[in-house]
């Protein structure tokens, strides 16, 4: 990946995070001004289920309810909050189907391999399900990892072991994937 490439994925990648990271702002503003206590029938404790993250916040109400299988998406009853996930969901397709095409072809497929666990269809460049509240923390939190791994993968490659082990530390569950390149970073 040269300079320029380097440049247009994070660009890309930038765009989304302040798109997604807007909305969860939105999302937890809105829940702080009505919050309504939750009933234990409808929803479940997911924080058993979650995979460690290397940010976690347990006074976050939107990181609570959020889960990493994004099979299981919920659905919401306010209207409000469904048009910014419907408009959230459009704003990142756009983004994609005027980013994916400037990248190379190796960039393009790994990261739309990434958008895959979000029910990305590479084909179509469209997402076949709304994103929904309950996956945007994790979303913008493995959106920010990949921003950080276009920076680290090449430093790896270079020996600069300072900015490889800061990535670790903030995103461990990289230690074995591979990047842009199929290399990993150890």
């Amino acid at each position: 990946m040269d300079s320029q490439e380097e440049k247009r994925l994070c660009d890309c990648l930038n765009l989304i995070i302040q798109h997604v990271s807007a909305v969860l702002t939105q999302l937890k503003t809105k829940h702080d001004l009505d919050p309504k206590p939750p009933s234990s029938s409808t929803i479940a404790d997911v924080k058993s289920t979650l995979k460690t993250t290397a940010i976690t916040t347990d006074d976050d109400p939107l990181f609570a309810n959020s889960v990493q299988n994004n099979n299981v998406n919920s659905f919401t009853i306010d209207i409000e909050e469904d048009e910014l996930l419907n408009k959230l969901t459009k704003d990142v397709e756009t983004i994609l189907k005027g980013s994916l095409p400037r990248l190379s072809p190796l960039c393009s497929q790994y990261f739309e391999q990434f958008l895959h666990q979000y029910h990305f269809d590479k084909d179509q460049r469209v997402f076949t399900q709304e994103l929904a509240a309950n996956i945007l923390y994790n979303f913008d939190q493995n959106l920010k990892g990949l921003l950080m791994a276009a920076k680290a993968y090449p430093a790896a490659l270079k020996g600069d072991l300072a900015v490889v082990k800061k990535f670790l530390r903030q995103h461990p569950d990289y230690k074995d994937k591979s990047g842009f390149w199929g290399t990993t970073l150890l």
